[in-house]
């Protein structure tokens, strides 16, 4: 059981500045994830959490910080999928910039993947240091 909780601590460490922090602060400092690492972090998480049940650690402290960890994981990989295929349309799009300037130059609109790009990103990006957020309630 010890070694299982051990191991799961260490999963998808990448970033060696990032070592002594703890799981949930990596995971909301890191600014270098990209969907396929946190894919792989979740996965291993995830997969690390069988051995601790089956050794009776179901309600150990380290599993149920591990599964908040996974929730935050969670919503982190949906918020850059969601940036991810939102640049992905502007990289489209800027492809074919000067077709597409030439017909809003003629009365055309501008898609809408292209406005409102400020909000788009105000509401996924975190006011403040996510790690000094309040997590009471989490």
């Amino acid at each position: 059981l010890l070694e299982d909780l051990k191991s799961i601590r260490r999963v998808g460490l990448q970033d060696e500045s990032l070592d002594k922090l703890p799981l949930q602060e990596r995971i909301l400092r890191d600014l270098r994830d990209s969907p396929g690492r946190l894919k792989t972090m979740l996965q291993g998480l995830e997969d690390g959490q069988h051995p601790i049940v089956e050794h009776g650690g179901a309600r150990n402290v380290t599993l149920l910080v591990t599964n908040r960890c996974i929730a935050l994981a969670r919503r982190k990989l949906r918020l850059l999928l969601e940036l991810s295929q939102r640049q992905e349309e502007f990289m489209q799009f800027d492809s074919q910039r000067d077709l597409l300037l030439q017909r809003v130059a003629q009365g055309g609109s501008m898609p809408p993947q292209l406005c409102n790009t400020h909000k788009f990103l105000a509401r996924l990006v975190h006011k403040g240091n996510p790690w000094d957020a309040d997590r009471t309630d989490f």
